[in-house]
């Protein structure tokens, strides 16, 4: 058997820019889309109710925490809006929402029978207002896309 070494034929000495030459292309700089702007929310979410009753943002995250969907409902046609984020945390609605059900589920597993129940109670009306929240937000999100605002897109997104 003979070894032979089978080499590869050269190619020309001539650059045919049909097939040796390719057009790299140039990176193209695209402005960060941010995802959520105050000046474009509800302004009516700010808005006090009255001196008791609190402004719709801030009863939608009350509704979201305790999980009280009918006040959720309520917040919401009143003017809340659901990418509102407050405090330190910048925490959505949906957050605090699934944190709390999160939380009274936990406490549902280790409390006694009155205690779990209430518990359960709790965490099954954070679901409710997480589905309810979810729901507007797939809605408001079609609307975005449909609008051409990435802006919206990314805050309806993150809800």
């Amino acid at each position: 058997v003979e070894k032979r070494e089978q080499r590869r034929p050269m190619s020309p000495k001539t650059i045919d820019p049909a097939i040796d030459v390719c057009d790299i292309p140039l990176p193209v700089l695209v402005d960060q889309i941010k995802s959520h702007d105050v000046r474009d929310e509800d302004p009516k979410g700010d808005k006090s109710l009255g001196l008791f009753i609190g402004t719709p943002n801030g009863n939608l995250r009350v509704a979201a925490k305790d999980g009280n969907a009918d006040l959720a409902k309520a917040s919401i046609g009143e003017g809340a809006d659901i990418r509102h984020r407050e405090g330190n945390d910048k925490r959505s609605c949906y957050d605090i929402a699934n944190l709390s059900a999160q939380d009274h589920l936990r406490k549902a597993n280790i409390s006694q029978r009155e205690e779990r129940d209430r518990h359960a109670r709790i965490a099954q009306g954070c679901q409710n207002v997480i589905n309810y929240l979810q729901s507007i937000a797939q809605k408001k999100l079609i609307e975005a896309i449909q609008e051409g605002r990435p802006d919206r897109v990314v805050s309806y997104r993150l809800v």
